[in-house]
């Protein structure tokens, strides 16, 4: 992924009320949520200027508080017309919108329940976000030796900066050895997700994904499962346990940031990246993005 310092994109990010100019965008050392991770957040794609399944972004945004136990002290409606506005401000045709809230500086220690809650809106222009050939060609996948958390040690339907710390360090493991991402399972040897993204698998012309299990149901994920359902692709919500990953002839992520990407590689297995149900599924969805339903 192109590398850039975000404290100097240009244009505007709504924060607390305001709209100020980026490089003023600033909380303070001690804000709970740098301290304890408890920030949440969405990246929210643009297309043809204009923010792609909103109202769904938002609504995990809200539930992502709740689930960490305080509330977005905006309507939901505010916020999508600030990202509207956001979006004119920053001109932009093609992006990203990243939505955040966090806990403020009233308390240094875990518990900090009367927090007042800030909440900023930032736009830019997206980048690439793992290489420009990456559709065509498909990215390398490895198995990451950090797994994800079950249901009891961590909120894994929030969208919240804690659960993220695991995923830079398995993508870091990731880039060291050479691959563009790595797989997540968990402490049963299931798959579950990449660092980002969801990921799906195909076999004898089956569709096979990961039953959701304490990790993302993602909104990109949704769109794709009912794709699939529309054009009758046989398809199973399963666990898939790692053993059984040399099974399988192609497979392809989905995400608000690399949509959806076909795999040409998990650890030494290589794969079709040219599947046929992958390649309609890709043209379909680009169809939708530029709809923008």
């Amino acid at each position: 992924m192109l590398q850039i310092d975000y404290s100097k994109i240009p244009g505007k990010i709504w924060m607390n009320g305001n709209f100020i100019d980026t490089k003023n965008a600033k909380i303070h050392v001690l804000s709970h949520s740098l301290h304890f991770a408890s920030a949440v957040f969405e990246g929210i794609r643009i297309y043809n200027s204009k923010p792609f399944l909103i109202d769904k972004h938002l609504k995990r945004f809200e539930k992502s508080a709740r689930i960490l136990d305080y509330r977005i002290p905006f309507k939901l409606e505010k916020i999508k017309k600030i990202c509207e506005k956001i979006i004119k401000i920053n001109k932009l045709s093609d992006g990203y919108l990243r939505p955040i809230a966090w806990r403020g500086t009233e308390s240094m220690a875990p518990v900090n329940l009367d927090s007042k809650i800030g909440v900023a809106i930032a736009g830019w222009k997206w980048p690439v976000y793992y290489s420009t050939d990456a559709k065509k060609n498909g990215i390398s996948l490895c198995l990451s030796k950090w797994k994800r958390p079950p249901a009891f040690t961590a909120p894994g339907e929030s969208k919240c900066s804690g659960l993220y710390q695991i995923c830079t360090l398995a993508k870091h493991e990731a880039d060291r050895k050479g691959f563009d991402d790595a797989i997540m399972l968990d402490i049963e040897s299931n798959i579950t997700e990449t660092t980002s993204s969801n990921i799906f698998f195909i076999r004898d012309n089956t569709i096979y994904t990961p039953k959701i299990n304490n990790f993302l149901n993602g909104i990109t994920r949704q769109t794709i499962i009912k794709l699939i359902k529309k054009n009758n692709f046989l398809f199973k919500e399963k666990k898939i346990n790692k053993n059984e990953l040399n099974k399988f002839e192609s497979a392809f992520i989905t995400g608000t940031a690399c949509e959806v990407t076909p795999i040409n590689k998990i650890n030494l297995k290589k794969l079709n990246t040219k599947n046929t149900l992958v390649l309609k599924l890709i043209d379909q969805f680009d169809i939708l993005k530029k709809k923008n339903v």
